[in-house]
């Protein structure tokens, strides 16, 4: 079949959006010491499930003891994750660290 051996770590959580049938986005984290750390987040139409998909994930991981938030990615998304109350701070590769405090 090809492709990787495993997507997701056994200490990934996995989460996917439905609109009915209709997968519209997926995303793994993982919890580290005191955050959790976005790495995979995909779909189409963000605007359908990126707010839903944060609380979600915000809320899981509050319950498991983060403070905050982790992700990284392109710049393209500072403006929108802005609004959801993330902050950005630019990585040395051009890239994007994203990082969103949890309300307890």
């Amino acid at each position: 079949m090809g492709g990787f051996e495993r997507t997701i770590d056994p200490d990934e959580a996995l989460w996917v959006v439905m609109d009915g049938d209709e997968l519209l986005a997926c995303a793994t984290a993982w919890l580290g010491e005191g955050f959790v750390e976005v790495k995979l987040v995909g779909g189409r139409d963000y605007r359908r499930w990126l707010k839903p998909l944060d609380d979600v994930i915000g809320r899981a991981a509050a319950e498991a003891g983060a403070t905050r938030l982790l992700a990284w990615g392109r710049s393209g998304w500072v403006k929108i994750l802005r609004a959801h109350g993330w902050e950005n701070q630019k990585m040395t590769d051009g890239d994007m660290a994203y990082s969103r405090r949890l309300e307890g």
